[in-house]
């Protein structure tokens, strides 16, 4: 939307201004190397890289936001087309995650409370921290690592986002009073399987999880920062993310609120393009500490020797391979498993670790390094033509 108004300047003096002026440098200082996304093709000359075919999949190309890759300690960036025009302050703008802040934020959550308090972490019972829990389902027997796997037992349907899509799920997500929305989070979902055996997607399990890591973080630690306070300071402002990515949205409309885990976060390019650095790149170490367990975050980025082992198994079909079942879920994690009869390209079968979000922004952490973004409000979540062109880049089998 724009329009115009007339306004008036009155001058005042800016409380702490030198701070504020001060922090605008540092931000700025400690961006990324940015080059325009077309570069790829004369920083890669024999690569034989198609700069079109990165969005060569998708049927509305003009509902994509932004999109960028991070390689080789560059962040290549798109512009910010809008549907009047391209935005003029394009790595200013700043986007939503939705759902891709369950693995930015609720997934690192816990894979740090694992690094600082060790393994017992992933086993602590949800019912010992939210003391709110009072009827809908059985959580007597569902710890962290279930909840982060979207498995905690408790649901309506196993059908295709049937639960996040529903009436209930929609009631959670719109009320903001923490006494309302915690309710509504455990209330309309009865148990009906064991703790770790079926994967159902659920925001409100992440809502549930984000405050039973709060509790248990405030019992170890006392009164003191919440569970998005402390990642922000051991992990966020580490990394230099932005400003505008430093708060959470949070219940009761307060700046004092529950931080509501599952989503509010919001970025820049260059935010995203930090975050795949430290979980693609770092192994979650910041300045030669291990911030996040290491162990963990291979998994979460199914690493591991087995990464087919990981996780649970996501019951959605690929439209382009019959009976596929590539999908894994682990620690707020998607995993997406390529295999040469899907595609032949390859001359090996690998996995992909993504993060999603509503209306089809995608941050993919492939295992060559590179992290490949993109922010649309088209709901398509297809990027594989792109990694077939950073494939050429930077090769995925060895």
């Amino acid at each position: 939307m724009w329009g115009q108004l007339p306004a008036t300047y009155i001058p005042e003096k800016i409380a702490k201004a030198k701070q504020l002026k001060d922090a605008a440098i540092a931000e700025l200082s400690n961006r990324l190397p940015t080059k325009p996304f077309s570069a790829l093709a004369t920083d890669y000359p024999k690569s034989g890289v198609v700069l079109e075919n990165f969005l060569k999949e998708r049927r509305l190309p003009g509902d994509v936001t932004t999109y960028g890759l991070y390689i080789q300690g560059v962040n290549y960036v798109s512009g910010c087309p809008t549907r009047y025009g391209m935005y003029a302050f394009c790595e200013n703008m700043r986007v939503p995650s939705y759902s891709t802040a369950k693995s930015s934020f609720a997934g690192v959550a816990l894979t740090w409370l694992g690094q600082k308090y060790g393994s017992s972490a992933y086993a602590q019972l949800i019912r010992s921290y939210v003391p709110e829990y009072v009827d809908g389902g059985d959580w007597g027997k569902v710890t962290f690592a279930n909840a982060s796997d979207m498995a905690t037992g408790n649901y309506l349907s196993t059908k295709e986002e049937a639960d996040e899509n529903g009436p209930e799920e929609l009631a959670f997500l719109s009320v903001e009073p923490y006494t309302t929305k915690i309710a509504d989070a455990f209330r309309p979902f009865p148990h009906q399987a064991e703790p770790g055996t079926t994967w159902v997607y659920q925001t409100s399990a992440t809502f549930i999880l984000t405050q039973a890591m709060n509790g248990y973080l405030q019992q170890r630690r006392g009164k003191g920062p919440d569970i998005f306070e402390a990642i922000r300071d051991a992990v966020y402002r580490p990394i230099h993310l932005s400003q505008g990515s430093l708060s959470m949205l949070r219940t009761d409309n307060s700046p004092t609120g529950r931080p509501f885990g599952g989503y509010g976060l919001f970025f820049i390019q260059d935010d995203v393009a930090k975050l795949g650095r430290f979980l693609n790149n770092s192994g979650g170490v910041i300045d030669g500490k291990q911030i996040l367990d290491p162990i963990r975050l291979r998994e979460s980025l199914f690493r591991t020797a087995s990464p087919g082992d990981v996780g649970l198994l996501v019951p959605y079909e690929d439209p382009s391979v019959a009976s596929s079942k590539t999908y894994r879920y682990h620690n707020f994690f998607w995993g997406k498993y390529m295999t040469t009869a899907q595609f032949p390209q390859y001359p090996c079968n690998f996995w992909i670790a993504f993060m999603s979000g509503y209306g089809g922004n995608s941050v993919v952490l492939l295992p060559n390094g590179a992290t490949f973004y993109i922010f649309s409000d088209g709901e398509e979540y297809v990027w594989y033509s792109a990694v077939n062109e950073i494939n050429k880049i930077a090769p995925i089998c060895h």
